[in-house]
């Protein structure tokens, strides 16, 4: 059992190592991509700095998205206002989507060898998405929920597995949290709850679908 720890967090280290060092090259090497969403949420880390406007989160879809802007804020006051802070949240959050995505298909499949390989393969081919390198380009707030999602199923797989309710509450936490990153995260939470029986029930999706149309109808 020792050994076997030993090499999953060799290759969790690995994997992130491997990860950030091709969303630094990704970063270097394609365009800056950077619009309108991304300035906007400058313009609130500044309020946030400079006014003491605190952002705040309302069930709207125009609402700001508090998360990135806290974390980006302190970026701002040590670094400065430049196009690498305002990234860098989001290039980071999207190198963590791959550990996270071998850590959450160890918890899913801890007995099966192959669906563990899996996840290394899962792992890797999002290290090196262009997709996700292009994206993160755009310094949005999009990139964060990929990570915490993911976290979300290994904490919440573990807690099944072992029968703890820390994992659960950490599950509850990172899933909490997801809530602030980006407005999609509230069909995440959704369907844990009402395909609970069958996480791939369609019933989750119709549910979403219906509540986001009565909302914005």
């Amino acid at each position: 059992m020792s050994r076997l720890m030993s090499r999953f967090r060799f290759e969790l280290v690995a994997l992130t190592l491997f990860s950030l060092a091709t969303h630094f090259v990704g970063y270097l090497d394609y365009p800056p991509g950077i619009g309108g969403d991304s300035a906007r949420l400058a313009i609130h880390a500044l309020d946030f700095l400079r006014r003491g406007v605190w952002p705040f989160y309302v069930y709207h879809l125009e609402a700001p998205t508090p998360l990135i802007i806290f974390l980006q804020a302190p970026l701002f006051a040590a670094f400065g206002f430049n196009r690498v802070m305002l990234r860098g949240v989001a290039v980071f959050a999207s190198a963590l989507a791959s550990p996270a995505v071998y850590v959450a298909c160890r918890e899913l499949f801890p007995e099966q060898t192959f669906a563990s390989r899996a996840g290394l393969m899962a792992a890797i081919g999002l290290a090196l998405s262009p997709f996700f390198q292009v994206f993160a380009h755009n310094g949005t707030e999009h990139l964060l929920l990929p990570v915490m999602e993911l976290i979300t199923v290994a904490w919440l797989w573990r807690g099944l597995r072992k029968g703890r309710w820390t994992e659960f509450a950490l599950a509850g936490l990172v899933l909490g949290l997801s809530q602030y990153s980006y407005i999609v995260a509230r069909g995440f939470a959704v369907h844990w709850r009402v395909g609970a029986s069958s996480p791939s029930s369609p019933t989750a999706v119709c549910f979403c679908v219906g509540a986001g149309w009565y909302r914005w109808r």
